[in-house]
């Protein structure tokens, strides 16, 4: 391609061999050549051109500079798109609003409802202000791992939190047992969770299992649990003590 050096005495001038794209536009040079306009004939090889070679360090410093600046950028977008996300529900189970902030998500919260945000893999600054401007929790939330997993900001462990499954049109012998565990944490984890805060259905096409997570309607389960648990507690050991005595 190209003519440069043109001789009229021998009909002679200098080409250059490119790699090009579709036969029409050139990419690489490869070398200079020597051509005769009298019989179309290749005379020799030659050296590129300065207009050639200067040509050519273009090529050159486009490729190995853009070619791993595309692959990086493309990767970057790649593990962007595929970022681990999880649904991560903000439950105010108290009495009054609270104004919230987290990843990126702030506003206000009414009484004994929830809101559901996405968020990626990573750690979270969560505050949750009163309308006096008092604090009612402020905490790190870590999202990550389970893509599957649903997390539950349970703002200043206020609520209860129900984890079961409702089984629909099985047999009693084929029921798992326990179907319901209370959470009383104020972040909650909860895997293959089919509904949350929301209305079970009454009736399903076929025999099925829902996995849910609820709000309890008794907001001192948790104090009762915890009572329960010191009250345990306390009988292990008095028979322990009892034990010890008789020994």
């Amino acid at each position: 391609m190209g003519q440069s050096e043109s001789r009229k005495e021998d009909g002679t001038y200098i080409a250059t061999f490119f790699l090009t794209y579709l036969f029409l536009i050139p990419i690489w040079p490869i070398r200079g050549y020597v051509k005769s306009r009298r019989d179309n004939a290749y005379v020799s090889i030659v050296p590129l051109g300065m207009m050639a070679f200067l040509y050519s360090m273009v090529v050159r410093t486009a490729f190995f500079v853009g070619l791993p600046l595309m692959i990086v950028t493309t990767t970057a977008l790649v593990i962007a798109n595929t970022e681990t996300h999880n649904n991560v529900y903000i439950l105010n189970a108290s009495t009054e609003p609270i104004y919230v902030t987290v990843g990126g998500v702030e506003g206000w919260i009414k009484p004994g409802t929830a809101r559901v945000t996405s968020l990626a893999s990573g750690i979270y600054a969560a505050n949750a202000t009163r309308e006096d401007g008092s604090v009612a929790d402020k905490l790190e939330l870590n999202v990550g791992g389970d893509s599957d997993a649903t997390i539950v900001w349970n703002i200043a462990g206020v609520g209860a939190v129900v984890e079961g499954k409702r089984f629909y049109g099985v047999h009693p012998e084929h029921i798992e047992r326990p179907t319901t565990k209370l959470h009383c944490d104020r972040v909650i984890r909860a895997e293959n969770v089919d509904l949350v805060f929301q209305p079970l259905p009454q009736t399903t096409d076929g025999a099925t299992v829902i996995r849910f997570l609820a709000l309890d309607h008794d907001p001192a389960a948790c104090e009762k649990t915890r009572h329960a648990s010191r009250d345990a507690h306390m009988k292990i050991r008095v028979d322990q003590w009892s034990r010890d005595d008789a020994n």
